[in-house]
């Protein structure tokens, strides 16, 4: 797959109307880690403890299910972004990975967790560099 460069400022984020509805929350904590002002951990979830914001659903197409599966054989994990919130950790930010993750059967799935954590319902909880600087490759022990 061919990378193209593209400038930050012609991302135009769609939310609502066959997208993801907007988690202000999800956007407030995620820019208060980026500035290093909130912890930022990496860690395998049970399932059962992550929770959707919406009951969005995308469509995951063969394409997309292909490059997750390479990216799991070279054993690249694509990471979920939680925050934690009433003993659940809300994912509101990569509804094609998380369900991905369902559809294979995962009884875990990597996350990042931004912000604070108790740590219940993880395993391999690793406080990992911030989201600006850190890149999601997850190895089977854990952050690179």
């Amino acid at each position: 797959m061919k990378i193209k460069k593209i400038k930050i400022s012609d991302i135009k984020v769609k939310f609502g109307d066959g997208h993801s509805p907007k988690d202000e929350k999800f956007i407030q904590l995620y820019m208060e880690a980026i500035k290093g002002k909130l912890p930022y951990h990496w860690a395998l979830v049970q399932k059962e403890a992550i929770q959707p914001f919406s009951d969005f659903k995308p469509k995951l197409t063969g394409q997309q299910k292909q490059v997750y599966l390479k990216r799991l054989d070279k054993k690249d994990f694509p990471s979920l972004h939680v925050y934690e919130e009433g003993g659940k950790y809300i994912m509101s930010d990569d509804y094609h990975k998380y369900y991905f993750y369902l559809e294979l059967g995962w009884p875990e799935i990597p996350c990042f967790i931004i912000g604070k954590t108790t740590g219940k319902f993880t395993r391999r909880l690793t406080k990992v560099k911030t989201p600006k600087t850190v890149h999601a490759r997850i190895t089977k022990k854990g952050p690179s």
